[in-house]
């Protein structure tokens, strides 16, 4: 079962009740059904998934990569921003 913090606006997604009116809801929960009472569920069973090997493996590198995908993707992305490496206004940037 995941950590969900009391802050956090993930009851609203869940919630049936009108206090949570104000959260636009529907983006999120039509990425998994049209149907409201369907989506709710099916949020609900994805955020109780557990992580992928893969991603908890990402998270825990001391040197973490600003770019998560397959290596063409990172390469795309290295590629299309490469002029920005050195960029003065980046602290990151290696000058």
């Amino acid at each position: 079962m995941p950590v969900i913090f009391f802050w956090s606006s993930h009851r609203g997604y869940t919630s049936w009740t009108k206090k949570w009116d104000w959260l636009y809801a529907y983006f999120l929960l039509a990425m998994f059904s049209e149907k409201d009472s369907r989506a709710k569920k099916a949020y609900s069973e994805f955020i109780s998934k557990q992580e992928s090997e893969k991603i908890v493996k990402f998270y825990s590198r001391k040197n973490l990569s600003s770019i998560l995908g397959d290596e063409d993707f990172k390469d795309r992305i290295k590629e299309k921003f490469k002029d920005l490496r050195f960029h003065k206004e980046i602290p990151e940037s290696k000058n």
